[in-house]
């Protein structure tokens, strides 16, 4: 009987749970008490269930969840014949039960202390397990046959394996050890490994477990032929999202990516990759892949607010595939209190990624603040692609500007060369825990090619995210610095301002720098920001925050003087990023209420 119920045991040791164990004499013995009861039930005055309150005491969580689903005391308390006689009656099986709960977890010589004591309301039941000495794997073999014996991905899967001798023989983890097993074969191209042989033998004498496992990988397989189900692009096009060809190892990584590559693309609304393994042929498996295209134009209409701005709405207009090579068309129209503009832009892809692509712009952009305006005008080309974890953009722009700045008016024509490098490492680039973002950026222009002035610029920023506690801590800052020969045929555009939701708040948008004898801010040769935030959450969705800003933009280091800020802020975790609601004082002056008030919607990083 005792050999019974330990392979009863092992069996069903695969979820860490034996819920089996004694279906039948325990279920059994339950239902004539239950039956006996219901035929008594006329001749009984008691109530229908047991008020009872039971405690396990002395075990971690996941051993105690377990004894809890096991005991029959536990199970049968709240049935409507329940009777005071019958949970006693039960009462007295419990501790063999919670001896064969734990045995899953390797503890096969538990003591339990119990009482059964009458309560103000109903009854306690208290059960003290001490679970005794762990019986550990005294031997542990694991033999690898097949033609994937020597595959490094699965050499190395062996290397991990979840189990090693002198370990605590718990059954959850030698199941969970070999189906990562057989996963890791599965995922590269194994797709007919087995196990040849499995076993856990439990000597109670010696106490002690010996483990026997012998693993066959079966031969690797092979990508077959990929057939697409599509007709918006051209076929030699859309062949170039997969990174595999036909013969190569099969993976089913390498479909996830086509499959993430697809969805990335924007072209299409549903993807689906489908392995045809049933119809594998010498030992080629083809790929399916289903593609049902988005409509091909794409309207939008926001509606917004934003302390920087004011009230403001955009309408965006895309056209998403021009034609068979994926070309793409999109304008944008924008109109706030402060700036409204015009871009239109024409997308080449120049391979299979958002990061490679060849764009063309033309736009303009009207800005109106308290102490200028200015109208700018752009031609652009720009490339952008990956080199290694960095993004490259390399850009020239034409710019003619016109503009009134500290009541002075000017116009400006520059031909902008450009490059700018961003690097992202991120758990979740919407929202983070951990992450980091680094830009990096050069521009400038000559006088003699094109332009009314020689400069030459370099702009750094980073931002860093890092959990802290049950909180996250947010530190970003921003280094602008500038070559000019002549300062004041600088269109504003490209001279430095700061102040506002992204740069320092509790101050205006783009009113700190260099002033004129009026008070109208001129914009700086260089630029310094740093900022400094924790963020906890309060509830759901929730959080809170306090901050701290500082810096400014100058003309000379000597010139350099620091502006600072500090407040409040409330957030609320959506589907497109934080909602930021900010409250900011100017901690020179400050005043019983806040200085500004920002409002911010959109990704960390």
């Amino acid at each position: 009987m005792n050999m019974l119920i330990l392979k009863l045991l092992l069996h069903g040791a695969k979820n860490a749970f034996v819920q089996c164990w004694s279906t039948t004499f325990t279920r059994s013995l339950v239902a004539a008490a239950l039956g006996f009861t219901t035929c008594l039930a006329p001749l009984s005055s008691a109530k229908a269930g047991v008020d009872i309150e039971i405690s396990v005491q002395g075990l971690d969580s996941a051993m105690r969840d377990n004894v809890l689903a096991l005991m029959s005391i536990a199970q049968q308390k709240d049935h409507p014949l329940a009777t005071e006689r019958l949970m006693r009656k039960l009462h007295e099986l419990a501790p063999n039960e919670i001896k064969l709960a734990l045995q899953p977890f390797g503890y096969y010589r538990p003591t339990v202390q119990s009482s059964f004591e009458k309560a103000e309301f109903g009854w306690t039941v208290i059960y003290q397990v001490d679970p005794g000495p762990a019986l550990r794997i005294s031997s542990l073999t694991l033999d690898v046959s097949g033609p994937g014996r020597d595959d490094t991905k699965l050499r190395k899967m062996v290397g991990e394996y979840n189990l090693h001798r002198g370990d605590i023989m718990d059954h959850s983890r030698y199941e969970k050890a070999k189906e990562s097993l057989l996963q890791a074969a599965n995922e590269n191209g194994y797709l007919t490994a087995r196990f040849d042989r499995h076993s856990v033998a439990i000597d109670l004498q010696t106490y002690e477990a010996r483990v026997d496992v012998a693993f066959d990988t079966g031969p690797q397989y092979r990508f077959g032929d990929i057939t697409y189900h599509q007709t918006i692009l051209d076929p030699d096009f859309i062949k170039g999202y997969a990174a595999f060809r036909p013969g190569d190892p099969y993976s089913i990584t390498a479909l996830l990516n086509l499959q993430k590559s697809l969805a990335d693309s924007g072209y299409f609304a549903r993807i689906e990759v489908q392995p045809m393994k049933d119809k594998a042929a010498d030992l080629a498996v083809p790929i399916d892949v289903q593609l049902v295209p988005r409509t091909q134009r794409k309207y939008s209409v926001g509606l917004g607010y934003g302390t920087d701005t004011g009230l403001r709405g955009t309408v965006n207009w895309e056209h998403r595939y021009l034609n068979k090579q994926g070309h793409r068309l999109a304008m944008e129209l924008t109109a706030a209190e402060i700036r409204d503009g015009q871009l239109l832009r024409y997308i080449i892809p120049i391979s299979h990624s958002d990061s490679h692509q060849i764009a063309f712009t033309a736009s303009r952009e009207h800005e109106k603040l308290i102490d200028r305006e200015n109208y700018v005008h752009k031609l652009g080309a720009s490339r952008t692609h990956s080199r290694g974890e960095w993004i490259e953009t390399l850009a020239l722009n034409y710019l003619f500007e016109t503009y009134n700045i500290g009541g002075e008016s000017g116009e400006s024509t520059l031909l902008m060369p450009s490059g700018a490098w961003t690097w992202v490492e991120a758990d979740d680039r919407v929202y983070t825990h951990n992450g980091t973002r680094l830009g990096v950026e050069l521009r400038g222009s000559i006088a003699q090619v094109v332009a009314d002035t020689d400069f030459a610029q370099t702009l750094v920023s980073i931002k860093r995210i890092r959990e802290l506690g049950p909180g996250r801590f947010i530190v970003r800052g921003n280094i602008g610095l500038s070559a000019v020969s002549r300062f004041r045929e600088l269109p504003p555009s490209v001279r430095f301002f700061t102040g506002g939701d992204k740069t320092v708040r509790g101050f205006r948008y783009n009113s700190l720098s260099p002033k004129d004898s009026d008070g109208n801010a001129l914009g700086g040769r260089h630029m310094a920001v740093a900022s400094g935030e924790y963020e906890q959450l309060i509830r759901g969705k929730w959080s809170g925050a306090v901050f701290a800003d500082a810096g400014n933009a100058f003309d000379t280091p000597s010139e350099f003087t620091l502006k600072t800020s500090a407040g409040l802020g409330l957030r609320y975790r959506s589907r497109i990023g934080l909602i930021r609601l900010d409250l900011a004082w100017d901690t020179e002056n400050p005043k019983l209420f806040p200085t500004r008030l920002h409002a911010v919607v959109g990704p960390d990083l």
